[in-house]
């Protein structure tokens, strides 16, 4: 990621339920902070698929920032950033 910072996401990561997935990540971030969320959209325009390349980078970049505030669990179907069904990381939160 080049402009969200663990900053950015850590509240939303806290906010959350005990177990929740990537994409409610997503839609939060892209709600709180939508010029950050452009940004680095941006990034993945040239992609065939820029919202899914996007969602596979976010996940990947939570795992690597977040390890020991989230776990991830199992894969889930929930709505994706154009509101279709599509697999996806389920998370748990670290209570500590």
């Amino acid at each position: 990621m080049n402009y969200v910072t663990a900053h950015h996401v850590l509240s939303i990561l806290t906010a959350q339920a005990d177990r929740f997935d990537s994409h409610t990540v997503e839609r939060e971030f892209r709600s709180k902070h939508p010029e950050l969320f452009v940004a680095e959209f941006s990034h993945f325009a040239s992609s065939t698929d820029p919202l899914k390349a996007f969602s596979m980078r976010f996940g990947r970049w939570l795992l690597d920032t977040f390890p020991h505030v989230i776990r991830p669990t199992q894969k889930v179907k929930s709505n994706n950033l154009r509101e279709r069904l599509s697999g996806n990381q389920e998370w748990q939160l670290i209570h500590q």
